[in-house]
This record gives C-alpha cells, sequence and structure tokens, in this order.
C-alpha cells in the first residue's frame, strides 16, 4: 500500500488518466500537490542547496533540513507526547539520528511501513479499530492543507519513524534495574494507605486594595506580560474550490466501484432502542452515493483549484514584481486583508481550515520570499504576497492600563493568599511536632477536615474529584504522620493532605505475583530515559555546526 501511495502520485499527474483513477481518490493517500516540483528554477529552490548545518563531518543542506522539519511537525500530529525540545531541535535530533542509522547499516521494508501505516490510530476507524481508508483520506487531506504534506512525504516519514526507532531500541537495551528499584516501586504499589486533607479556600484572604503606584510598579516588573505580537497585512489571490465543483463530475461506475471496495465503512446510525450487542447496519449504495459523490467532488475540485494557484506560481516565477499583472492576465482577483493580524490570528474572510497567517509570516520583502507556496484549505486555495509588518512592541501603560490593573489586583491577591497559606502550613507543622493530631491541628482555622478512602499506587484515587490522583502520588513513599507540602486543586486553591494511616504490604506473599509487572515498568521507564538523555547529547556527538548563524557573522 505504501509504494502505492508515491505511484498514484505520479499516475495523477497525467490528464489523460485522470479519471480512470478518480476512484482511488477515497482508497488512498493520494495528494496531487507537490510545491517542491512547482518551485523548481525560482530563487527559492535555489536557496533549498545552501549548506546550513553539518551532522558527522558533513554538510546538511536547507533542503535536507527543511523535510525533517516537516516531519517533526507530522510526528507532533501523529503521535503527541509532551516534550521539551523545539521544532528546530527535534528537526536536527532527527537528521542526526537518520545518519546514525546509515552508519549502522539499519535498514527497514515495505511491509514494516504498511504496518506501521496500519497501526496508527489517526487512520483507524473509532469504532471498529481497523484502519479504514475513508478516514486516511480525510487526515491526509488536512495535513495537505495545514503542512504541504506530499504522498512520498508520508511514505518517507514512516520509513524514518521506522529507523529512528530501530536506534532507539538499540539505546533502550541498555536499561537495567535492580532488586532494590523492584521492591521499592512494589512498596509504592502495595502499600495501603488512608489521608486526611484540608482545602485552604481562597476567601481566607480579601482582596487588596491597589494603588496606581501599585499598577505602575507592576507595569514596570512584567512589560512582557503585555507586549502586542508582530502583525502583518498580506496581499493574496484566492481560488474558490465551489468554483470547479460544477465543472466535475464523476460517473455512478465509479461511485459504485468505490462503494464496493469500502462497503464495511458505510455505517448506519444505530436506533435508539438498539440492544448493546445488534450487528452493525450498512448503508445501500442508493444511501450512501451522495456523501461519496460529495466526497470525490469536493477532491477534484480542490484540485482543480490547486492546479490554478500552481498555474499562476508557474507563470510568476522569479518575477514575483509581476503579479498584479499576471493576476490581472489570469482573471484572478488581487485582494488585501482587512486588517493586521498575528501568526497564531484566524484572519477575517479567510477559510480557517488554511494555515493561511502561518505562511504570511514566513513572507519577507525581498524576493526570494516575496510570495507563498500555495496555501490550501478546505474550500479556498490561496497564494499569498508580502505588503506590510507591523512589528512587536510593549504598548505604554495608559494604552493598557485596565489590563495592567487587573492583573496588578490578581497577583496581590494571589500573593496574599499564597502567604495566608504558608502561615497555617507552618502552624500545622508546628501543632504536629508537639503531638496534635491534624484535626485538632487544623480546628482553629475552622476548616473541614475530610478523609479519603484506603488507596494504593496501582489505581487512580477518585475522591477528592478533580486532585484525588495529585493527592495520592504526593503521599506515595511517605511513612505515616507525614504532612505535604502546600498542594494545588484544580480551582486555583491549596490543599493539605496528611498520611494518617499506612498499612506495609508482604512482600513474601505479593511480589512473585507482581515482579514481572513491576520489572517492565521500571525498564520502560529507564529505557525512556536512556533515550531522552541520548537524545539530548546526540547533536554534540554528531559534531554538529550551525552553518547559518556561521554565515551570518560573516
Amino acid at each position: 500500500m505504501t509504494m502505492l501511495i508515491s505511484k498514484f502520485h505520479k499516475l495523477i499527474q497525467s490528464k489523460i488518466i485522470w479519471g480512470g483513477f478518480a476512484v482511488l481518490i477515497s482508497l488512498a493517500f493520494v495528494i496531487a500537490y507537490n510545491p517542491a516540483a512547482r518551485n523548481q528554477g525560482t530563487q527559492r529552490t535555489k536557496r533549498m542547496n545552501d549548506d546550513i548545518g553539518m551532522l558527522y563531518g558533513k554538510k546538511i543542506t536547507r533542503g535536507e533540513f527543511l523535510v525533517a522539519y516537516k516531519n517533526a511537525q507530522l510526528e507532533k500530529t501523529f503521535f503527541p507526547r509532551r516534550t521539551t525540545f523545539s521544532i528546530d531541535q527535534l528537526a536536527w535530533q532527527r537528521l542526526a539520528i537518520l545518519k546514525k542509522a546509515e552508519q549502522l547499516g539499519i535498514t527497514t521494508t515495505d511491509d514494516q511501513i504498511k504496518h506501521a501505516i496500519e497501526a496508527t490510530q489517526l487512520f483507524q476507524n473509532p469504532k471498529t479499530g481497523l484502519f479504514d481508508k475513508a478516514r486516511s483520506e480525510q487526515v491526509i487531506q488536512y495535513l495537505r492543507g495545514k503542512l504541504g504534506v506530499t504522498a512520498s512525504g508520508i511514505d518517507q516519514f514512516f520509513r524514518e519513524k521506522i529507523l529512528i526507532e530501530k536506534v532507539q531500541n538499540l539505546v533502550a537495551s541498555g536499561a537495567l534495574a535492580t532488586e532494590r528499584e523492584v521492591k521499592k516501586d512494589f512498596h509504592l504499589l502495595a502499600d495501603k494507605m488512608t489521608a486526611e486533607y484540608v482545602v485552604l479556600p481562597s476567601n481566607i484572604v480579601h482582596t487588596p486594595k491597589v494603588t496606581e503606584e501599585d499598577v505602575q510598579k507592576y507595569y514596570n516588573e512584567h512589560k512582557e506580560q503585555f507586549r502586542i505580537p508582530e502583525k502583518r497585512i498580506v496581499e493574496y489571490i484566492e481560488v474558490p474550490v465551489a468554483d470547479y465543483t460544477n465543472k466535475v463530475s464523476v460517473a455512478d461506475e465509479m461511485l459504485k466501484a468505490i462503494y464496493e471496495q469500502n462497503k464495511k465503512y458505510f455505517i448506519k446510525m444505530p436506533a435508539t432502542n438498539a440492544a448493546p450487542n445488534a450487528p452493525l447496519e450498512f448503508k445501500t449504495f442508493a444511501e450512501a452515493k451522495s456523501e461519496i459523490a460529495t466526497r470525490v467532488i469536493q477532491n477534484l475540485a480542490l484540485k482543480e483549484a490547486i492546479n490554478v494557484a500552481d498555474e499562476f506560481e508557474a507563470e510568476l516565477g522569479d518575477e514575483s514584481s509581476k503579479y498584479k499583472a499576471i493576476a490581472k492576465q489570469m482573471k484572478l482577483e488581487i485582494k488585501t486583508t482587512s486588517k493586521p493580524f498575528a501568526e497564531n490570528d484566524l484572519v477575517d474572510g479567510i477559510d480557517a481550515t488554511a494555515p493561511f497567517a502561518q505562511n504570511a509570516f514566513t513572507l519577507t520583502k525581498d524576493d526570494s520570499n516575496f510570495y507563498s507556496d500555495v496555501v490550501s484549505g478546505k474550500d479556498s486555495v490561496y497564494v499569498l504576497f508580502y505588503k506590510e509588518v507591523f512589528p512587536t512592541y510593549i504598548p505604554s501603560l495608559k494604552e493598557v492600563h485596565s489590563k495592567v490593573k487587573e492583573s496588578a489586583i490578581r497577583a496581590a491577591k494571589e500573593s496574599a493568599y499564597t502567604k495566608k497559606s504558608k502561615d497555617i502550613l507552618a502552624q500545622i507543622k508546628a501543632d504536629l511536632k508537639k503531638g496534635t493530631s491534624f484535626t485538632d491541628a487544623v480546628k482553629k482555622f475552622r476548616f473541614d477536615v475530610k478523609t479519603t478512602q484506603s488507596f494504593d499506587g496501582a489505581k487512580p484515587l477518585e475522591e477528592p474529584k478533580g486532585f484525588g490522583t495529585k493527592l495520592q502520588f504526593a503521599l506515595l513513599g511517605f511513612k505515616q504522620g507525614m504532612l505535604s507540602d502546600l498542594l494545588n486543586t484544580n480551582n486555583d486553591e491549596f490543599f493539605i493532605a496528611y498520611l494518617a494511616k499506612k498499612e506495609i504490604a508482604d512482600e513474601t506473599t505479593g511480589m512473585p505475583k507482581e515482579r514481572n509487572r513491576i520489572l517492565a515498568g521500571i525498564l520502560r521507564q529507564k529505557s525512556q530515559e536512556l533515550v531522552y538523555s541520548w537524545r539530548n547529547n546526540i547533536l554534540k556527538d554528531a559534531g554538529f555546526k550551525d552553518l547559518s548563524e556561521t554565515k551570518k557573522k560573516k
């Protein structure tokens, strides 16, 4: 299947056979848009060959880096996970790891790529958990507009993903666990605990009065908080997809072929009174025909709109100053955004599914980046032109006085609340040292002391709602009679937890049953730590040099 992605891409460039393959538009990752091919011969494409870095003594071009950058973005889309690395760092790490895989002679197969694609959750039917061609089409169409993904690019992304995982698995194989660590984690999971806790309501302090001097002081110390981001106005041409939906048609035979090959995906909504285990019902061709036709026609119309924008850019080439004349010649209107917008704004009058603002912020006044690549949304296709930049700045206090005052009041109350809470915590600690019970130590503050159910570390603590797991993990590893620090609820308030009772689990009877699971957990965590540390140092190990910065200095 994965090799078909690239093959289909080449086939659909031919208008002679386009009609024959329209059937497959809903069946494979067909992406009829390759900006790299369009821009050959332009100054921007020439810049793709500039050397911007070095890894393992070999130069890396701008084009290689941009591919890695796009794939790093795809990684976050397909497999979102928390990371402290920026996209730039992830892109350079990606290049370094792939170079390392090449050095080690690590390879991958087409079958491995096919399996990786079909196992990706975004491409699966949420109900069946199986690979869903229709769903994958929607995902890829979105990625095409958002990231300019090509068909062959999807192949390459998963090929690289497998190579990276193989290298990381070699690193992770060095993880080891000791018997002491197994015992420690066993008790974290199996020891039974009961806690008492108290929430410190925010109304234990009154809202402080804030003077003009306080407002001025807050502004002086937090000017960056009120910074106005850079904004832009651009010119653009728009090619509405709707202009072409009536100019394309699909034969019933074609729709029937799509239906027959994808019948299992056209599931009827179950009746409200249907039994939970009732078998799925599928739509007939007559019931699904309109849905299929709409989707195929939309895709064909989108391709036509992209072709028009492609043709416009082909005419433009390196002569960006002639964009207005070429637009007039092609009967395309040059429009201007109605007001300045920031990079993450939705732009008035623009298809919200198109990454319009993000592309606008890549433009520069010089010819090399005066106009954008084709920017595709669901309903419109655009080409953008540099017009005006409004630099970021810090407004005067007068301009943002009300916001500053509001922030100063909130900060003053938070500060007073935190100070009061710390004082209460200190008094409770002092009373506990004297032998006073937690309940009695809290009594003088007139707070309600609550008691949790018995819990361990094996499953989440559901009560108290909203912060049960915070309480649970704060006390894991505590001895009976220990007090937590101030902890945050989910309502911007503090709570304090006290471990009232702890029952130590029996290692003799409990550990044998849990050993394998605990050991696997420790090794998994250590493997992740090893990989993270290795990735953190991979650029140093690869002798990374930033040639773009070197050139700037020269």
